[in-house]
């Protein structure tokens, strides 16, 4: 595991949500952070060698390292230059003036908040959000990730002035690896207790039974003979996050099973 030495003013200070704030640094194209709420940066990269064996082909690649002698993650910026993030969330403010996790309250059930959804980002940005959801509450079902909200959720405006929905990011409290809510101590199944997701519903299932009925593409696909391959080559003693995806892979096999993916990933970073 690699160790990077980040000088202090590279730092920028990042909100997480409701849980305060973290350090992060932004040097040479990466974002390097630090765990915060368990080991974070294990999740992240797990989480990457999964997509990295799936026909999901937008996403960020986290490589776990530590970063002035503390544990966390890196991974590349994924803006070009003058690009701007944009979060559901601040767009929706933008526009309307409200909270778009409010407006989510207002709604009766997942089927209509994701409706109501789907058809603001057509209207704001003229992108079909669909595939986009499809695959990251498909992502979260498999990893309980208890923190997909709408600020990690987001387009990209382009120096053309046209739109992108921005690659999945953020992935480091799934697996059980929030300390905060799933310590180590539990059993997995005093763990799912306490675990709920966070977008348009509390269940991971019913998030991913409402997206799965409106989303006509090609299905998620995982090559669970390559992923075994490469977690059992870079954790070969296994830990919380890989024994738990495995749990959750054979859960939902005959969801996701497909043995040929062709995607081919750098895991090293170009380092």
């Amino acid at each position: 595991m690699e160790n990077y030495t980040i000088d202090r003013a590279y730092a920028v200070l990042a909100s997480i949500d409701t849980m305060g704030t973290q350090v992060k640094f932004h040097k040479d194209g990466y974002w390097y952070k630090y765990d915060s709420l368990g080991l974070e940066g294990v999740a992240e990269e797990v989480t990457s060698l999964l997509l990295s064996c799936s026909n999901i082909k937008d996403y960020v690649f986290y490589e776990r390292c530590t970063i002035n002698g503390k544990k966390g993650c890196r991974s590349r910026d994924f803006l070009k230059p003058h690009e701007q993030f944009i979060t559901f969330q601040t767009l929706y403010r933008n526009i309307t003036g409200n909270s778009l996790a409010d407006k989510m309250g207002e709604l009766q059930n997942p089927e209509n908040r994701l409706q109501y959804l789907i058809s603001f980002i057509k209207k704001a940005t003229d992108l079909d959000a669909t595939t986009y959801l499809y695959h990251i509450l498909t992502l979260d079902m498999l990893t309980r990730n208890p923190d997909r909200h709408f600020d990690n959720l987001g387009i990209i405006l382009k120096s053309d002035g046209t739109f992108r929905f921005a690659p999945i990011f953020d992935n480091g409290q799934g697996l059980m690896m929030n300390f905060h809510i799933t310590p180590p101590i539990l059993e997995d199944e005093e763990k799912e207790q306490h675990l709920s997701a966070a977008t348009i519903s509390g269940s991971f299932e019913m998030q991913y039974a409402a997206v799965n009925k409106l989303y006509t593409g090609i299905p998620v696909r995982i090559d669970y003979d390559k992923l075994n391959a490469l977690l059992s080559e870079r954790y070969p003693n296994g830990n919380i996050a890989v024994d738990y995806l495995r749990t959750s892979l054979d859960k939902y096999k005959n969801l996701f099973c497909e043995k040929e993916i062709t995607q081919e990933i750098d895991i090293d970073m170009e380092r």
